[in-house]
């Protein structure tokens, strides 16, 4: 029997659970937005292992980097949760920019049609975006 070491991208996406869906990042208060941002880039940095680039590369060649589903959900988690921290900042631009650019490196993924927990990724996305298609 083999042992499995958790990837980059489920560590990262345990890490963006813990500070945004178990309540340590709470909108209504803006001194956390700081903090909170902070902490969601730290994450981004240590899932892409240095490889910057990834975010200006076009979302097919960025999944294809990415490789595994857990590093490209968390990809794209982490950008949403940088959207939701930028609009609560008012910034709305930057974080509809932001879920366009998740849910382009989602859809760009070749799993994303069968995979159940990225299509409600997708769907959650797609709401909050209002239905508009996603660019780069």
């Amino acid at each position: 029997m083999s042992i499995r070491r958790p990837t980059a991208g489920s560590r990262s996406r345990v890490q963006l659970r813990e500070l945004f869906v178990a309540g340590a990042y709470d909108a209504s208060e803006r001194t956390n937005d700081r903090l909170s941002l902070d902490a969601l880039l730290r994450v981004r940095q240590e899932l892409l292992a240095g490889r910057r680039e990834i975010e200006v590369m076009d979302p097919v060649t960025a999944a294809r980097l990415l490789g595994d589903r857990n590093a490209i959900l968390g990809y794209a988690e982490s950008l949403a949760a940088e959207a939701s921290v930028r609009r609560n900042s008012g910034e709305e631009a930057a974080a509809q920019r932001l879920e366009a650019r998740a849910l382009a490196v989602v859809l760009a993924s070749s799993d994303s049609a069968v995979d159940a927990e990225i299509a409600g990724f997708v769907a959650g996305l797609r709401h909050r975006a209002g239905g508009i298609a996603p660019t780069t």
